[in-house]
C-alpha cells in the first residue's frame, strides 16, 4: 500500500473536522431484545453525492450491552458487486469507550468504487449481547460521538477526498420482556367446555394478562402458570398470555382450541314388559339407541327399584298381584342430562281355580269326576287342568276321579288348596295350567 493511500486513510478517519452537512445523514436503527439475547444495530446512510469511504464512533451503556461484532453492511457489499471493501476496520473496545469505532474505504485502487447518491445505504451492523441481568424496559442509547479512539475517530463521509460531516440520528436498544412459552389450551370437560390454559413464564413478571380472541379477559398474579376458563361451543378460540414487567408487555404467546360438545343422549326406546302371572315376575326389555349411558334406572310406580349398568338392555322385577303397575325406565346421558322415561302398564293376574272343580262351575259335585273321566277316556275338553288334578299329584289320572268321589260320598280328604275358595296354585311346580277358569 503506498504512503499516499495510508496518509489519505489516516486523514479521513482520524483528523477530519468540519461543519455538519445536511446532504448526508447517519442513522442508527437501534433495536430490542430480551436479556441474554443478541441485538443488531444497523447504521444507515443517506447521501446526495458519491461517497468513497466513511468512519464513525458509537457509544452504548456498558452495563446493558456488550458489542461482539461489527460487519460490513449490505449497502456497501451491494455497491461492490458482492465483494468486500478495500479497507474495513473496527474496534469493539476503543480508548475512551465504551463504544465501537468503524472505518471503511470502498476501494484502494482505481477505478475507485463509490456509494452512489441515495437513501438507506446499509453501512455496517454492530451486534450487541444484552446482559443477563438486564431488566425489561431498560434501554441503552446508541449515540454517535467523535471522542472514541486515540487519536479520536470522527463521524465523517469522504466525498472526492473531502470529509463531510453527516447529520446524526441516534438510536436506542431496549430490553424486551421475555414471552411465555409452552402455551397449551386443553379442553378438560367435553360436557361443559371447561378448559385450562397453561404456560411456562419466560421471566419474572409483575402481572400476567389473559386475552381471549384479542380481548383482555383477566389479569393474574405474575407467578401464575395456568388459568381455568370455559370455551364457547363449536368455535375456535384463541387464548393468549402476556407477561408484564416494569410496565413492559411481552409478546403475546397464544394457543387455540375448539370445544365440540358431546351431543345429548338418545334414550332407550321400544320397552316391552312380559309377565309370569304365576310368580308375578315381569321381564322388561328395551332397545338402547347408543352403546352406553351414564346410568339407567328401573322404577316401579315412580319409585326407584333398580340401578342398572348403562349398557343394560333388560331386567326383571316382581310386582304385587291384583292391581295395575307402571314400570318405567329412566336414566341420564354422560353429561348428566335426563333422558325421557319410557314405561309400560302391567297387572299380575295369577291363574285362579277351585281344585277338583273340573267342569269350572265353581262347585264340586258328581259332575266333576264324570267330567274328569270324560277328559281321560273320551277326549273331553279341559279348561283348567290344575282343577282336574284333584289330589295335586302333578298328573291327571283315574286317581283324581276316585279322590273327588271319595270326598263327595265317603267323607274323604278335602281337596288341596286352592279349596274351597278360588285361588292360585300354591304348589305350581308342575306343567299343568289353568288358562280358561273363571272364578
Amino acid at each position: 500500500m503506498s504512503t499516499r493511500i495510508l496518509v489519505a486513510i489516516c486523514a479521513m478517519l482520524c483528523f477530519a473536522t468540519g461543519v455538519v452537512d445536511a446532504q448526508f445523514t447517519y442513522s442508527a436503527s437501534g433495536g430490542s431484545g430480551i436479556a441474554g439475547s443478541s441485538v443488531g444495530n444497523m447504521v444507515m446512510l443517506d447521501n446526495s453525492q458519491d461517497v468513497l469511504g466513511f468512519s464513525m464512533g458509537i457509544t452504548h451503556d456498558a452495563i446493558l450491552l456488550t458489542p461482539t461484532l461489527a460487519e460490513v453492511g449490505a449497502g456497501v457489499t451491494g455497491a461492490l458487486g458482492g465483494n468486500s471493501p478495500g479497507y474495513f476496520f473496527s474496534d469493539l473496545n476503543p480508548v475512551n469507550g465504551p463504544g465501537v469505532v468503524v472505518g471503511c474505504v470502498l476501494s484502494l485502487a482505481p477505478p475507485l468504487q463509490v456509494l452512489a447518491p441515495g437513501s438507506g445505504h446499509h453501512l455496517v451492523t454492530i451486534t450487541y449481547d444484552v446482559a443477563l441481568t438486564a431488566e425489561p424496559g431498560s434501554s441503552s442509547p446508541i449515540t454517535f460521538v467523535n471522542t472514541l479512539g486515540n487519536p479520536p475517530i470522527t463521524n465523517v463521509v469522504s466525498v472526492s477526498g473531502v470529509s463531510q460531516f453527516p447529520a446524526l440520528i441516534h438510536g436506542q436498544i431496549t430490553v424486551d420482556n421475555p414471552p411465555a412459552s409452552a402455551v397449551t389450551c386443553q379442553v378438560d370437560d367435553d360436557c361443559t367446555g371447561a378448559s385450562t390454559l397453561s404456560w411456562a413464564n419466560g421471566g419474572t413478571y409483575d402481572s400476567i394478562e389473559i386475552y381471549r380472541n384479542a380481548v383482555l379477559e383477566t389479569t393474574l398474579l405474575g407467578s401464575a402458570t395456568s388459568y381455568n376458563t370455559s370455551l364457547a361451543a363449536n368455535v375456535a378460540t384463541e387464548m393468549c398470555v402476556v407477561g408484564i414487567r416494569n410496565a413492559v408487555s411481552s409478546v403475546a404467546a397464544c394457543c387455540s382450541a375448539t370445544w365440540t360438545p358431546i351431543p345429548p343422549a338418545v334414550g332407550p326406546s321400544d320397552i316391552v314388559c312380559t309377565i309370569d302371572h304365576a310368580t308375578c315376575t315381569v321381564t322388561v326389555t328395551w332397545t338402547n339407541n347408543q352403546a352406553d349411558y351414564a346410568s339407567l334406572e328401573l322404577l316401579l310406580d315412580g319409585v326407584l327399584s333398580q340401578s342398572l349398568a348403562g349398557s343394560a338392555t333388560g331386567a326383571s322385577i316382581v310386582i304385587a298381584e291384583g292391581a295395575p303397575h307402571t314400570i318405567s325406565l329412566a336414566g341420564s346421558g354422560f353429561c348428566g342430562e335426563a333422558m325421557a322415561e319410557i314405561s309400560c302398564l302391567i297387572e299380575c293376574l295369577p291363574e285362579r281355580f277351585i281344585r277338583s272343580d273340573g267342569n269350572g262351575d265353581n262347585g264340586i259335585d258328581i259332575s266333576d269326576p264324570i267330567y274328569l273321566l270324560a277328559y281321560l277316556f273320551s277326549s273331553g275338553a279341559g279348561p283348567c287342568l290344575d282343577a282336574l288334578d284333584a289330589n295335586d299329584s302333578g298328573a291327571i289320572d283315574v286317581a283324581d276321579a276316585i279322590f273327588v268321589l271319595a270326598f263327595i260320598f265317603s267323607g274323604g280328604l278335602e281337596p288341596p288348596a286352592p279349596f274351597p275358595a278360588c285361588g292360585p296354585d300354591p304348589t305350581d311346580t308342575d306343567s299343568l295350567d289353568c288358562a280358561n277358569y273363571t272364578c
